[in-house]
């Protein structure tokens, strides 16, 4: 990518959830070795951001209406400091996991390191409230909503609030921002159906729609797995950044595509987006090492070269997709880990009946993670 020296350069990684056995002090070091190696991997840059997904445990409690939940410690929350984020989201449906004291362990946490973040308070005019900062003489303005489709099943009485996602309102308050700063960018918590790698049509219409409203730069992410981005107008949409680092979830199998993922790297000007570059990573052992095989980049070109198709040849792609992912490479998997087929038809059990049925019953068939 070649620097304009007007323009500030953005890098935007995907789900960042230090949980489960990345909450073990033997990873700790190893973590904090490779957010130092991939930080000078991905090169200088104005500013870095991204979703976190897990907060800090409190004290102790949970919350019993979430599942699954994911928590991490303090301890293991530093490992990621070397990355140097400047900013995350937590407008998502787990900031609420570890109830209000694990709500307020993290911001304490965050402050602390000088790490901004929005899209969630201890109030929903401060859960609203959206980031201004000034960058190289650019004024840039960063807003945060979470769709109630990912559940994040916060009870009305939560001292927690989250910026959900209204549309009609999110697209007031893109105007009146984009009016106020020289570039938008906009962070949506959003997608219903996870390790499916194209958006819902729903989303696309949106992303576009908020591109032509005024937003720079639009991402989405909670789909877990890296999804198509396409220029739009002057503005930039990524669909889905995947798992930049993330734990074992108990109860969920992660395919291969929850192990992929890419650093997103944004030229910006003053109302436009000047270039993007994808740094392709893959999970090795912990940490997200570099990819630099060329199936990556054909891959991703696949995709994006569908997403452009019209609204009805679209909707019949994902649809596709959906029963693939959901139904086929489900059946493949549970062969593979069977050792053939003749094993796994002995190995069929009532319980894989009624997971079927889930699969063809909800919108994603998983749990939302």
């Amino acid at each position: 990518m070649v620097k304009n020296s007007n323009s500030v350069i953005l890098q935007w990684v995907g789900d960042i959830s230090l949980n489960e056995e990345l909450c073990n002090p033997q990873y700790h070091e190893s973590i904090r070795e490779g957010m130092a190696r991939l930080a000078r991997e991905a090169g200088p840059c104005d500013l870095r951001v991204g979703n976190l997904e897990a907060p800090i445990w409190g004290d102790g409690g949970v919350n019993p209406f979430k599942r699954p939940q994911l928590c991490t410690t303090e301890q293991a929350a530093k490992c990621i400091l070397p990355l140097g984020l400047d900013i995350v989201f937590l407008g998502n449906n787990h900031i609420y996991d570890c109830l209000e004291k694990g709500f307020e362990n993290t911001t304490a946490f965050l402050q602390e390191n000088n790490i901004k973040f929005l899209g969630a308070g201890k109030s929903q005019l401060e859960a609203a409230q959206p980031i201004i900062l000034e960058k190289k003489g650019i004024s840039l303005g960063f807003l945060n909503y979470v769709h109630r489709n990912t559940n994040p099943n916060i009870p009305s009485e939560a001292g927690v609030f989250l910026n959900y996602f209204e549309e009609k309102v999110a697209l007031e308050e893109i105007a009146d921002l984009s009016r106020k700063v020289d570039v938008l960018l906009l962070y949506l918590h959003w997608g219903a159906e996870q390790f499916i790698r194209f958006p819902r049509l729903a989303q696309r219409r949106f992303g576009r729609r908020a591109v032509e409203t005024g937003a720079t730069v639009v991402v989405f992410d909670h789909a877990h797995c890296l999804q198509p981005h396409e220029d739009w107008r002057d503005g930039h949409i990524f669909y889905g950044l995947g798992n930049f680092i993330f734990g074992h979830v108990p109860g969920e199998d992660f395919s291969d595509l929850a192990f992929r993922t890419a650093i997103a790297n944004i030229e910006i000007s003053p109302k436009c987006v000047e270039g993007v570059r994808l740094d392709y990573r893959y999970r090795e052992n912990i940490m997200p090492v570099r990819d630099n095989r060329k199936s990556r980049s054909r891959s991703q070109k696949r995709l994006n070269f569908c997403i452009r198709f019209p609204d009805r040849v679209y909707g019949l792609i994902y649809e596709l997709e959906k029963f693939y992912q959901l139904e086929i490479v489900a059946c493949f998997s549970f062969i593979k880990k069977c050792g053939g087929i003749i094993p796994a038809l002995f190995r069929i059990r009532k319980r894989h009946f009624s997971k079927i049925l889930r699969a063809v019953t909800s919108p994603s068939g998983r749990l939302d993670i």
